[in-house]
């Protein structure tokens, strides 16, 4: 998930305009423009096919998360920043179309399955579930809110993730405020919501950006978040009775890292990724979990120079990962950047640069051979649209 380290990735309804390639890379497939760098068929590697959601004279939108329960069944949310409203766009396979809206900036969703998902979001806090009335076709999504529980005496509530087993496990990640920044968490029992307490750091939280960023459960006695606390990575392991905060590496020799997402396919296999500094510059960071301990496993590096970050990670299989991110460019542009891990390395793949800023927030991957990632594209800061890239392995 986008942790706002860029301008914020928002969205209000929107309709589909045509598919588009990027320039020099376009290779035509039917009716879509797919997008095959060089180097793809020497690594074997996957092609991006760029879609545009947009909503005529919107301004300032992005897409924030996707969860994808099957290649042909994606729900993505996002936020029209300036307006404080949000909204869920579906994917049907061969198309978008926008299914709810809310007076909330949606941040993250997860889908336990294709009829069901729970959605959270900020400005106000709260979330939400999407129930549709049946699997496919034209049937309606439903959407329900239900209020985090909170505390009278915080002044700040922001909730960053949510991870959903099933319609009656879910976990919920951010942070709030009372005299500083500290950890939150609750859990979801088909009901209610139920406030857990997760511990903090001996210190106050610096900021709002820091504390539980993401969150993943893979099992209803093991949840994992991350996050960030005094320019450290930040993580803490659920084992069905309480949450506690495990050792968390970083790049040997960084002043400063952040981890942004996670994801757990089983209670031994965890991937985390974030950014980290490393000498003069931030770059994309990350580091796994085996069971026993969490270790840092080296990402490649941009290949142009700028603050780079990967905002969000899906893993359908323990040797399989995505991530995408995005990095920031000195005269103030910003492009793309998407990585799969095999098992053994971090791969940089060809990833979608269709406007001078571009950036990528989520990602959702229901196999090793389909992904989707969302974000947001434009001319200029503050006059983005909705941006959705479909990356296939070749032969899919």
């Amino acid at each position: 998930m986008i942790r706002r380290a860029f301008p914020s990735l928002l969205i209000p309804l929107a309709l589909l305009a045509p598919a588009i390639g990027i320039p020099g890379c376009d290779e035509k497939k039917g009716d879509e423009a797919s997008v095959v760098a060089p180097s793809c068929k020497r690594l074997n590697t996957c092609d991006w096919s760029v879609h545009f959601v947009t909503e005529p004279g919107g301004r300032d939108n992005g897409l924030q998360d996707v969860a994808c329960p099957a290649p042909s069944r994606c729900i993505a949310v996002g936020s029209q920043w300036q307006a404080s409203r949000g909204f869920a766009e579906e994917w049907d396979g061969g198309e978008w179309k926008p299914i709810a809206a809310v007076d909330s900036v949606l941040k993250a969703i997860s889908c336990p399955t294709p009829t069901w998902c729970m959605a959270v979001g900020n400005n106000p806090p709260g979330t939400w579930s999407l129930q549709r009335e049946a699997a496919g076709g034209d049937a309606k999504w439903a959407i329900r809110p239900f209020a985090p529980p909170v505390s009278q005496k915080w002044t700040e509530l922001l909730l960053n993730d949510v991870s959903c087993l099933s319609r009656t496990i879910c976990t919920a990640a951010g942070n709030f405020h009372e005299v500083g920044y500290e950890n939150y968490a609750a859990r979801w029992d088909g009901r209610k919501w139920k406030l857990e307490h997760p511990p903090n750091p001996k210190d106050e939280i610096a900021g709002p950006t820091h504390g539980m960023l993401g969150v993943s459960c893979p099992s209803p006695d093991f949840c994992v978040t991350v996050g960030a606390f005094k320019l450290l990575p930040l993580i803490e392991h659920w084992d069905g009775r309480k949450w506690e905060i495990v050792a968390a590496p970083h790049p040997k020799g960084s002043p400063s890292a952040s981890l942004e997402s996670v994801f757990c396919t089983s209670e031994s296999s965890c991937m985390a990724v974030g950014n980290a500094t490393v000498g003069r510059v931030i770059g994309p960071f990350a580091e796994r979990w085996d069971g026993s301990r969490w270790s840092v496993v080296p990402t490649p590096r941009s290949n142009r120079k700028g603050t780079g970050i990967l905002s969000s990670v899906s893993c359908p299989a323990n040797s399989f990962c995505a991530a995408v991110g995005g990095v920031a460019l000195p005269g103030e542009t910003e492009t793309t950047i998407a990585m799969t891990w095999d098992g053994r390395r971090w791969i940089r793949r060809p990833s979608p640069d269709p406007k001078p800023f571009t950036q990528l927030a989520g990602v959702s991957c229901p196999s090793r051979r389909y992904c989707m990632a969302v974000g947001e594209a434009g001319p200029d800061w503050g006059a983005g649209t909705p941006l959705a890239a479909k990356l296939t392995k070749p032969g899919t």
